[in-house]
C-alpha cells in the first residue's frame, strides 16, 4: 500500500489534503461501507444518524445501516435551534449504550457539539462518529469538553479518510489521536482498513491512568471528613487550600494514588445545591456543576436535586442525622421525698387514713354493743396508730375481737406493700438524679419549639436544610415555619455545636460529626438525641457526565469491602475520644449528701413550722379563756343573771 500518509498525532496538520468542497460522485457508495465499518467497532446497537443537505445522497449508506443493525433514527439537520429541542429529548437520561453519527457539514457539526457543550449534555453512553470532508480538527476540539467520546473520520483525499480518537492531554486538553485510516481502491472499489488502536476506546481501561494529571476538587473545612489548611493561592475567585486529615481525605487520596492523578484543592464557602430560583447552583455542587473543578468530596449527601445538575458516585458512606442540644439540667430534690408516688397515690394515700381510724371506732362500737364490753380506744386513737403502721412505728392497740383483728392483718399487709414500693423507688431516686426531659426526636424538638422557645441550629446551605425548606407537609414542614434564619443559621459544625450551649438551642447535622464533636467537648455538657431521622448517602460529586465514574466507583468499592474506610472512620473517633482529659474510674453511687436529704430536711421544716403555727394558736387560745376567766372574778361583777 506504501508508505503511510496520515500523521500520528491530531490538530491541524499541514500534510493533510484539503477535498473538494463537494462530495465526489463515489461518495455513496464510500460512506455505504464506511458507516458499517465504524458502527462495527462498539457493542451498541441503538444508532442515531444526523445529516444535513452537504451530502446529497447518503439513501445507500443509510440502508447499509438499516440492513445490519434495528434501532436506528435519522433526523435532518436544519438549525441549532430545532437540534437543541430534538437533542435533549433523545439523548438526555440515556440508560444503555448509544451510537451517534454525523454528517454535516464543517460548520455545522461544529454547532452540533457546541449545543451539545452549552446543554451539559456529555455522556459516556454516547459514541459519537463524526464523518467530515473539510479541516476543521482544531475548531472542532476547541467545541468539546471531556465526556464526548468522538471517533472522527477526515476526508484526506476522494478515497481515503483518516480516522482519529478523542483524548484528554496531560494539560487537560482535548485532542484527538491517530487511530487508523481506510481506503478506496479506485479500480476495484475494495475497502482497505488499518487500525492503530480501538475505534472505541474502553474507558475503563483509559482512565485507569490518568498520566499525572493534576484534577481540582472543591472542599469546605469540615474535620473529621476533610481538615484543610487554606493556602496564600487563588485559582480564580476561589482560594487554595492544602489536605491535613480526614476521612474523605483519605478516600481521595487513595483513589488519586490508584488512577495516577494529583489534585487541587480549592475552598467553597458551602456544600450547597440547586436554589429555588431554577437558575442558581451555589456552593461546592456549584462548582461542579459549572465545571469550574472536576469533582468534590466532603460528606456530600447525594440528593434528587443534586443529581440533576452533576453525577455522583456510588454511595460509600452512609449515617442519619441527629439534634445536639444541651445537656438536660438536674432536677430540683427539694421534693425528693414525694417523687415516689403520683398525686393521685398520696391522695389515696391520705384518704386511707382518715377513713380507717373511723371505720375501725365503727367495728368496736358494733361488737361492744353486740358482745358487750366497753369502747377502749376513740376514733382519733385508731387513725393515730394506723398512720404509725404506714411509717412502720407499729401499732400500740391490741383486741381481742376477730373483725378488729381481720381489719389490722390486711391494713398491716397494706402497710408493708406500700412502704416497700416507697423505700424502694425513693432509693433510686436519691441515687439517680432526674433530669428535665431531653430533645429525642423531632417531635421532641417541635415541642420545645412551641413550648419552651426552642430554636434548630442548621448548616447554612445544606442538604439537611433543603429537605426542611422543600417539604409541603409535615412535620419537617412544621419546624420550617417556626425556624428563624437570623438565629438559626451557622456556617460550621464547630458553632453549632458550640452556639447549644448558649442557650436553648438544639443543632441539627450529621451524627459522626456531631459525636466527635461532642466528644472533644465533654460529652456531659451536650445532648445527643436517641432518635435519628432522614438516612443518607455521601458520594463523590463529579461532573455531569463524567468519563471517568466507573473507574471512581470501582475504587470506591474496593476500598468499602476492604473495610478502609470503616477503619478510617473508627481511628478518627478515635482520635476525638483520645482528647477527652482523663476522668479517672467510675465507682458505684456514692455517700448520701445533704443534696439527697434536702427533701427530708425540707419535710422536717415544714412540721416544726406546723408545729409552731399550732403552739402559737393553742397559746393564743389560753391567753384569751385565761383573760375571760380573770374578767368573771374581777369585784362587782356578777357572774349570774
Amino acid at each position: 500500500m506504501g508508505s503511510d500518509p496520515f500523521p500520528r498525532e491530531g490538530g491541524r496538520s499541514s500534510e493533510m489534503e484539503r477535498p473538494s468542497a463537494k462530495w465526489s460522485g463515489q461518495e455513496p457508495r464510500i460512506l455505504a461501507d464506511l458507516l458499517p465499518f465504524l458502527v462495527t467497532s462498539t457493542t451498541a446497537r441503538q444508532i442515531l444518524l444526523i445529516h444535513d443537505l452537504s451530502a446529497p445522497n447518503i439513501s445507500p449508506a443509510i440502508r447499509a445501516v438499516y440492513e445490519q443493525w434495528y434501532g436506528v433514527t435519522t433526523i435532518s439537520f436544519k438549525s441549532a435551534a430545532d437540534f437543541l429541542d430534538f437533542i435533549v429529548k433523545a439523548l438526555m437520561n440515556v440508560s444503555e449504550k448509544r451510537i451517534a453519527i454525523v454528517i454535516c457539514s464543517g460548520g455545522n457539526t461544529v454547532a452540533i457539539f457546541e449545543a451539545i457543550r452549552e446543554k451539559d449534555l456529555e455522556s459516556p453512553k454516547i459514541q459519537w462518529f463524526v464523518v467530515m470532508r473539510e479541516n476543521l480538527t482544531f475548531d472542532l476540539t476547541a467545541a468539546l469538553r471531556e465526556g464526548t467520546q468522538i471517533t472522527l473520520a477526515a476526508q484526506t483525499s476522494s478515497n481515503s479518510y483518516r480516522l482519529s480518537t478523542s483524548y484528554v492531554d496531560v494539560k487537560n486538553k482535548i485532542g484527538l489521536a491517530y487511530a487508523g485510516h481506510v481506503t478506496w481502491n479506485d479500480e476495484t472499489g475494495k475497502m482497505t482498513s488499518f487500525l492503530a488502536s480501538p475505534l472505541t476506546p474502553d474507558l475503563e481501561r483509559v482512565y485507569a491512568d490518568f498520566g499525572g494529571r493534576q484534577l481540582k476538587g472543591a472542599v469546605v473545612p469540615n474535620w473529621p471528613f476533610f481538615q484543610v489548611t487554606p493556602l496564600d493561592a487563588y485559582d480564580g475567585p476561589y482560594q487554595e487550600a492544602g489536605p491535613v486529615s480526614g476521612i474523605d481525605f483519605l478516600v481521595i487520596d487513595a483513589i488519586a494514588t490508584e488512577l495516577n492523578f494529583t489534585y487541587k484543592l480549592l475552598v467553597a464557602d458551602s456544600w450547597g445545591g440547586p436554589q429555588p430560583d431554577g437558575r442558581s447552583i451555589t456552593g461546592m455542587i456549584g462548582m461542579v456543576a459549572r465545571r469550574e473543578v472536576e469533582f468534590a468530596v466532603d460528606e456530600i449527601t447525594i440528593t434528587g436535586a443534586r443529581e440533576a445538575v452533576l453525577d455522583f458516585s456510588q454511595p460509600y458512606f452512609m449515617e442519619s442525622i441527629t439534634i445536639v442540644s444541651r445537656a438536660p439540667a438536674e432536677k430540683s430534690r427539694a421534693v425528693a421525698v414525694f417523687s415516689p408516688f403520683t398525686p393521685a397515690v398520696w391522695a389515696a394515700l391520705v384518704l386511707s387514713v382518715a377513713v380507717i381510724g373511723p371505720l375501725l371506732a365503727i367495728i368496736n362500737h358494733l361488737t361492744s354493743f353486740y358482745l358487750g364490753g366497753k369502747d377502749h380506744f376513740s376514733s382519733r386513737e385508731f387513725a393515730f396508730n394506723m398512720f404509725r403502721n404506714l411509717v412502720v412505728q407499729g401499732n400500740l392497740i391490741s383486741s381481742a375481737r376477730w373483725p378488729l383483728r381481720c381489719v389490722f392483718f390486711s391494713w398491716y399487709l397494706f402497710c408493708f406493700y406500700v412502704c416497700a414500693l416507697y423505700s424502694g423507688t425513693l432509693t433510686a431516686v436519691l441515687a439517680i438524679p432526674a433530669f428535665e426531659k431531653p430533645v429525642d426526636s423531632l417531635a421532641d424538638l417541635l415541642r420545645a419549639m412551641k413550648e419552651d422557645g426552642f430554636s434548630p441550629l442548621f448548616i447554612y446551605d445544606t442538604s439537611n436544610v433543603h429537605i426542611l425548606k422543600e417539604a409541603t407537609s409535615g412535620i419537617y414542614k412544621e419546624i420550617w415555619d417556626r425556624f428563624q434564619p437570623d438565629s438559626g443559621y451557622v456556617f460550621s459544625a464547630n458553632e453549632g455545636v458550640d452556639k447549644v450551649l448558649t442557650g436553648k438551642f438544639g443543632f441539627v447535622n450529621a451524627w459522626l460529626a456531631s459525636e466527635i464533636r461532642i466528644t472533644a467537648r465533654g460529652k456531659e455538657n451536650y445532648h445527643l438525641a436517641r432518635q435519628t431521622y432522614y438516612p443518607q448517602s455521601y458520594g463523590v460529586a463529579l461532573q455531569s457526565g463524567a468519563p471517568y465514574l466507573a473507574v471512581f466507583d470501582k475504587k470506591l468499592a474496593q476500598l468499602v469491602e476492604s473495610g478502609l474506610i470503616g477503619k478510617w472512620r473508627r481511628d478518627v473517633v478515635g482520635s476525638a475520644a483520645g482528647r477527652v482529659p482523663d476522668e479517672g474510674p467510675q465507682g458505684g453511687p456514692g455517700a448520701v449528701t445533704l443534696i439527697h436529704l434536702q427533701a427530708a430536711f425540707f419535710v422536717l421544716a415544714v412540721g416544726l413550722l406546723a408545729a409552731s403555727l399550732a403552739l402559737g394558736f393553742e397559746v393564743g387560745l389560753c391567753r384569751r379563756r385565761r383573760r375571760r376567766e380573770r374578767v368573771g372574778k374581777a369585784p362587782g361583777i356578777s357572774s349570774s343573771v
